[in-house]
C-alpha cells in the first residue's frame, strides 16, 4: 500500500494480459493478420523483377519500342539528366540485383538512395566537363552550378567524383 498526497491509501494491482479472442476487433492494429500478407522473400523478388521491368522499358526507349510512354519517359529523362540517361539501365540493374541478393530486411531505402547519389554524381561529373552544353541535363547543372561558382571546376569533378564512389559503395554493400 502507497501513501498518495491526499492521505487517501491505494492498492497497486498489476494488469492481467489481455486474451485476443477470433473475433477481429478486438485485435490491436499491429497484429491483426492482413490476407494480402507476403513472406519477406517474395516481396524482395517482386520488387527486384519490378525495377529490372522499369531497367528494361528505358533501355527499349533508346531504340523508340517501348511505345508513346517510353518516348515521354525518354524525353523527360533526357531533359532532367542528359547523356546520363544511357547509363541508366545500368544502374537500375544493379538496384535489382540488390532487391534479388540482399540479406538485410530494411534495404528499399539505401538502394533508392544509391540509385539517386550515383545517377546525380554521374549527371555533375558529365556537366562539369562542358557546362555550356548540358550534357548532364539541367540536374547536372543545377547542381554543378554553385560549385563552379564558388569552387572552381576541380573541386566540383572531385566532389561528384565521391558522389559517384558512395553510391557505388552503397550498391557493393548491398550486393555483398
Amino acid at each position: 500500500m502507497w501513501k498518495t498526497r491526499q492521505g487517501w491509501y491505494n492498492k497497486i494491482v498489476m494488469a492481467k494480459k489481455k486474451k485476443f479472442k477470433n473475433n477481429k476487433k478486438s485485435w490491436p492494429k499491429e497484429q491483426r493478420p492482413n490476407i494480402f500478407t507476403l513472406p519477406e522473400e517474395i516481396r524482395k523478388w517482386s520488387l527486384g523483377v519490378v525495377v529490372f521491368v522499369l531497367a528494361i522499358i528505358v533501355f527499349l526507349s533508346f531504340f523508340d519500342l517501348a511505345g508513346v510512354a517510353g518516348n515521354t519517359l525518354m524525353r523527360g529523362l533526357t531533359f532532367l539528366v542528359g547523356k546520363v540517361v544511357f547509363i541508366i539501365p545500368l544502374i537500375l540493374v544493379l538496384g535489382g540485383l540488390v532487391f534479388l541478393n540482399v540479406k538485410y530486411k530494411k534495404f528499399f531505402g539505401p538502394t533508392i538512395l544509391a540509385i539517386f547519389i550515383l545517377i546525380a554524381g554521374i549527371a555533375g561529373f558529365t556537366e562539369s566537363l562542358n557546362l555550356e552544353t548540358k550534357q548532364g541535363g539541367w540536374l547536372g547543372y543545377i547542381l554543378n552550378w554553385p560549385l563552379l561558382k564558388l569552387f572552381g571546376g576541380l573541386i566540383a569533378k572531385i566532389v561528384f567524383s565521391g558522389m559517384i564512389i558512395i553510391g557505388g559503395l552503397i550498391f557493393w554493400f548491398l550486393i555483398r
